[in-house]
């Protein structure tokens, strides 16, 4: 009981579903500054904190305590990528999206051994460096941006920032031959392997949910016509191009793991 009651208050803090409703409210109309914190180096911490924790218990799990992370992250990609789907609001869209990340990652909790452990930390990486990358951009243009489509003006005639972005979020989407791609199929891989049939098929079928609703994303950033001819462009700074590039690059390096 005990362990349930501490996995459950992790599942809280990391907005899993199906403790996940407070997450939409809060981090739409929080700080951004404080939605960043939250997001990433808060989510970072409990993750490294379950992988100690769960090795130091992994002799006395029971199956009830795997199929308890098994629950948790079946209900993150189904809340995840069904809140995403039509969600307006560029926040709320990501802390959807996210969702699905996060259940992934819970997923591997579920059969967990010392061999997986490298499977998570990987995760985690591409996970926060990807995320960094959408956070921080929407850090420079927070006065613009509110809704999704919001995006095309923000991007117009700003080539490289389309570019980057693009390549995040089909790393994100888990495109080849980008990481995303590999950590997932790294994932889906050590499950076929385990003969779960049943569970591979529904995280292919959630899979192709949230390849949807990336490319929607795509859609909006490179192909919809600009608002009412008002555009919001970014302005030039090298600097946060250095820093974008940056970290497109960490997360492009992973695709030759």
């Amino acid at each position: 009981i005990s362990l349930f009651f501490i996995i459950s208050n992790l599942s809280f803090k990391l907005s899993a579903a199906p403790f996940h409703f407070w997450a939409p409210v809060i981090y739409n109309n929080g700080l951004l500054s404080s939605v960043i914190f939250l997001n990433i180096l808060l989510k970072l911490v409990i993750f490294l904190f379950l992988i100690v924790f769960v090795g130091a218990i992994s002799n006395l799990m029971e199956h009830e305590i795997k199929n308890l992370f098994l629950f948790f992250a079946l209900m993150s990609f189904f809340f995840g990528a069904g809140g995403a789907v039509n969600e307006r609001f560029i926040k709320r869209f990501l802390v959807y999206s996210l969702m699905v990340d996060v259940g992934f990652i819970l997923l591997v909790f579920s059969f967990y051994d010392l061999n997986k452990v490298k499977n998570i930390l990987l995760y985690l990486l591409i996970y926060n460096l990807s995320s960094m990358i959408i956070w921080f951009f929407l850090l420079v243009v927070r006065k613009h941006t509110k809704f999704l489509t919001n995006l095309t003006n923000i991007l117009y005639n700003n080539n490289l920032m389309k570019f980057i972005f693009s390549f995040v979020i089909f790393s994100m989407a888990g495109i080849p031959p980008f990481s995303g791609f590999f950590i997932k199929y790294n994932i889906l891989k050590d499950i076929v392997n385990s003969e779960n049939m049943w569970l591979s098929f529904v995280i292919l079928l959630f899979t192709i949910l949230t390849l949807f609703y990336y490319l929607r994303l795509i859609k909006i950033v490179m192909f919809d016509n600009i608002n009412n001819n008002k555009s919001s462009n970014l302005k030039n700074n090298n600097f946060k191009y250095i820093l974008f590039a940056l970290l497109l690059n960490f997360v492009i390096f992973f695709l030759i793991f």
